[in-house]
């Protein structure tokens, strides 16, 4: 079964051969074999090369072909959530009981609103049972590297999770030190067991460089979009991504790398911007 959004990857028939393993690295990344597992991918490049756009696209996808399993979004804090991007029906938000966040308009001098789509949790427990297969369900934990510890109880479970991560960098900083160095690495040792424990991570950032080297080393895939640096590993040289077209009309290309293997995806930035610019907040402002 495939599952397309109109115009957001360009389909593979009649393209060149770059194209044709493009697409079949990401047929691979996107359906789920058992025996295959998860996968830990990452999308890199400049502001605007549509680095959203693919992290909603895989998220979209899996909701579509796979409704029962259960979708997570981390959103960082003071910025767009971008989830909002996609329909009202196919999101919904999380929040930590006590955690002190709060929504606020950004097209209303940061006044604060109220989602109707929200829901409070007190564990881990609660809310994992509660996120809604087929949705992508938002999560606030307050302390953003939360997450760390929630990804461990994500692959205890042993069923298909997807889960996003939009910045991944202010989770695992590659500039930690002390307590926050070593949570990184417990982190890095979770993402080591996403292939058999059935949990798709999608991750993005404008430069790898960012994010702990520790995290790096168990990325199993790379998206590289225009603006992306290459970390010198990669078969994917700099000089190629450099090359990459960017096409607002068409798309822009990236270049998809797994298991040594490379090809050329094009991506449109079709997700309209959201109707509301809200963004979350656990700093107790009020406006």
């Amino acid at each position: 079964m495939s599952y397309y959004r109109k115009s957001v990857y360009r389909s593979p028939t009649g393209s060149s051969k770059p194209e044709v393993l493009g697409s079949e690295i990401l047929q691979r990344l996107l359906n789920h074999d058992v025996n295959l597992g998860g996968s830990f991918i990452e999308a890199t490049g400049s502001q605007g090369s549509a680095k959203t756009s693919v992290l909603l696209f895989f998220a979209e996808y899996n909701m579509n072909v796979y409704p029962k399993e259960k979708v997570f979004w981390s959103n960082p804090y003071k910025a767009p959530m971008q989830f909002l991007r996609l329909q009202e029906d196919q999101w919904h938000i999380f929040v930590k009981e006590g955690s002190n966040v709060t929504f606020h308009d950004r097209a209303k001098r940061l006044r604060q609103v109220h989602p109707a789509n929200l829901s409070y949790f007190k564990s881990y427990d609660d809310l994992y049972d509660n996120a809604i297969p087929g949705k992508c369900n938002a999560v606030f934990f307050g302390d953003r590297k939360e997450w760390i510890d929630f990804m461990g109880y994500i692959v205890s479970v042993g069923e298909w999770t997807a889960v996003f991560f939009d910045e991944l960098s202010e989770i695992a900083s590659g500039y930690s030190s002390g307590d926050d160095w070593r949570k990184i690495g417990e982190f890095s040792l979770t993402l080591k067991e996403l292939r058999k424990c059935l949990v798709t991570c999608v991750v993005n950032s404008q430069s790898s460089s960012d994010t702990d080297h520790r995290v790096r080393t168990k990325l199993m895939a790379k998206i590289f979009l225009p603006g992306a640096k290459s970390d010198g590993k990669s078969r994917v040289h700099q000089q190629a991504i450099d090359n990459l077209v960017v096409d607002r009309q068409n798309g822009n290309e990236s270049w998809i790398e797994m298991d040594g293997r490379f090809g050329l995806v094009v991506w449109s930035d079709v997700y309209p911007p959201s109707k509301v610019s809200w963004e979350a907040r656990c700093d107790g402002l009020q406006r």
